[in-house]
């Protein structure tokens, strides 16, 4: 297709269902003559001009052609594909496949090793916030939304609510933050539960607790002998969504980002997983990606309460650079959308690049 009559063209493949859906964003409005369906691609025709998109991977079933919707600002319409038996089945069987199994987490890379010597820097401006620590202990912590009660065979105190301390020589780390001591960590400015550093004024984490600080690798740096070690907000993102949803069986889920991000001002992002591994084609090049309805709030109005008090609603504390590149992310693929599909319900529709390399 000739690339300047549109800005995008978005191929939703769904094998299972033997399903494409097509959404082309034009960039003026055209008088389209026919669609036409081809084996391995299809053509739109403009008066005597013909328009190719090629669909790479995908047999296309040429009398499929059905929901067809022309605007003076998109194209929309769906076809259906044949599978090959030996990727999915027929119609009689069906080969499963294990899904997320080969996906890496922080928790399995911890860049931290008992044997080196470090030094705490906030990531911004490099300043230290620490003298040189030799860590004794690196232990992972269990899950944010696990019941502390059960990190422990017995209980730990009259409140029979455990809570982990970490000392001067431990850090306990999850998926992207890790927990310190306050006796460790210097050159800080403490405001209620926030914690920034004292020369920039950089967020830095939350005071967890009277005796702990929680940081996320993305905001503080790690530096040893030989370099600095730190993270990417919207990696750190990712995989935190990553292993929310492949705890998850279903398909769809809702998840709630909070960041506390200043002394009265609290960010939410409301995460609505319609579906959490799509493929889809944008251009020429393939991904797969989890398609999402999202929305945000800067203050815990009646939607965010009523999303925090639902049971099946996950919620997961995120960092400040982690909300702004979340957000940067997806408002940029949303943008990829005509007007008519960007939103629904007063959420934007998005994708999540959840399964690519992209920083």
């Amino acid at each position: 297709m000739d690339k300047n009559i549109y800005k995008t063209v978005i191929l939703e493949i769904r094998p299972r269902l033997q399903s494409v859906n097509v959404v082309i964003n034009l960039i003026s409005p055209i008088e389209v003559s026919k669609i036409s369906l081809n084996e391995d691609n299809f053509q739109i025709i403009v008066d005597e001009h013909v328009h190719t998109v090629c669909c790479k991977n995908l047999k296309i079933v040429v009398n499929s052609l059905s929901s067809l919707i022309v605007t003076q600002t998109y194209i929309s319409f769906r076809f259906a594909t044949v599978n090959s038996s030996d990727d999915w089945g027929s119609f009689k069987t069906e080969v499963l496949r294990t899904v997320g199994s080969n996906v890496h987490t922080n928790l399995e890379n911890i860049f931290l090793n008992v044997s080196m010597e470090y030094v705490i820097q906030c990531k911004n401006c490099s300043h230290n916030l620490s003298e040189n620590v030799k860590f004794e202990r690196i232990l992972p912590l269990p899950s944010e939304n696990s019941d502390s009660s059960d990190w422990f065979c017995h209980s730990h105190g009259s409140s029979n609510v455990a809570v982990l301390n970490p000392k001067e020589s431990d850090v306990f780390y999850g998926s992207c933050y890790c927990h310190l001591s306050k006796q460790l960590v210097h050159n800080v400015l403490e405001t209620e539960k926030l914690v920034v550093c004292k020369r920039c004024l950089s967020w830095l984490g939350l005071l967890k607790n009277s005796e702990t600080f929680k940081f996320w690798f993305n905001t503080v740096a790690f530096k040893d002998e030989t370099m600095v070690h730190s993270t990417s907000p919207l990696s750190d993102t990712l995989i935190a969504l990553r292993e929310i949803l492949n705890s998850i069986l279903f398909n769809t889920a809702k998840i709630v980002l909070c960041c506390q991000s200043g002394k009265k001002q609290n960010d939410y992002i409301l995460l609505w997983i319609l579906e959490k591994q799509l493929n889809v084609q944008l251009g020429v090049k393939d991904y797969k990606v989890a398609k999402v309805l999202f929305k945000y709030e800067n203050n815990k109005n009646e939607t965010v309460k009523k999303w925090m008090e639902d049971s099946n609603v996950v919620s997961v504390d995120i960092s400040k650079p982690m909300t702004v590149e979340i957000l940067k992310h997806l408002y940029k693929f949303n943008k990829i959308f005509p007007q008519e599909f960007s939103e629904s319900n007063n959420f934007f529709i998005s994708y999540l690049m959840m399964y690519e390399h992209e920083k």
